[in-house]
């Protein structure tokens, strides 16, 4: 009978002492890590989306020259510029554009980004500007 004793304790098991005392010295939670694994990748995409975007403010209507003149600037001088649409996202947000002007014409200006070249219609831009 003490033999049985003994080869159930060499199986892991351990009295409540002996649990208490390695939980207060030995063991480390890790908190919230050990819940990151069962976040689905949609749901870790989006939370990286959330924090990477800020909610653009809503700015005032520009004029045709002065939108022009900006969009002129940043062909020039390869510059980046912020360009802010007539249009409003799904999640309520007006739609904005960051990127390089890498040509327009009198209907639209094609802005390049980590997206690829851009087709904007030149009629739906409210504002523009560079940071």
């Amino acid at each position: 009978m003490g033999k049985n004793k003994l080869s159930q304790n060499r199986l892991g098991r351990v009295s409540e002492q002996q649990a208490e005392f390695f939980l207060k010295n030995y063991y480390h939670d890790r908190g919230m890590l050990k819940w990151q694994g069962f976040f689905l990748s949609d749901h870790t995409t989006a939370l990286t989306k959330n924090k990477q975007t800020e909610t653009p403010i809503y700015r005032k209507q520009q004029s045709l020259t002065s939108i022009t003149s900006l969009l002129i600037i940043s062909w020039q001088k390869n510059q980046a510029l912020k360009i802010q649409l007539n249009r409003i996202d799904t999640d309520q947000n007006v739609e904005e554009y960051q990127g390089v002007v890498h040509g327009f014409n009198e209907k639209y200006v094609f802005l390049g980004n980590s997206q690829g070249i851009l087709k904007l219609d030149i009629a739906e831009i409210r504002n523009c500007y560079i940071d």
